[in-house]
């Protein structure tokens, strides 16, 4: 199974989705959203960015998320 890791901002409606059982079980790692920069990415195959995430931490992280998609990592964003 690809090891999935989810980025997560703290907001209540994306804790009760990814601790919901049903999804919670595929999620390897929840990584805060704040130490995302400095967190490897390496051992994920999987990068979920949902919506609602802080725009200026979003494109401070943009450089980040291309590299781990330009390595073979799969990106999957939600919403605008």
């Amino acid at each position: 199974m690809r090891k999935i890791a989810v980025i997560y901002s703290g907001n209540s409606s994306h804790y009760r989705t990814i601790n919901e059982p049903k999804y919670r079980r595929y999620l390897h790692e929840l990584i805060y959203f704040p130490d995302l920069l400095e967190t490897s990415l390496d051992p994920y195959d999987v990068l979920i960015v949902p919506s609602q995430l802080n725009e200026q931490l979003l494109l401070g992280a943009k450089q980040k998320i291309a590299d781990f998609a330009n390595c073979g990592g799969v990106v999957v964003a939600f919403g605008p």
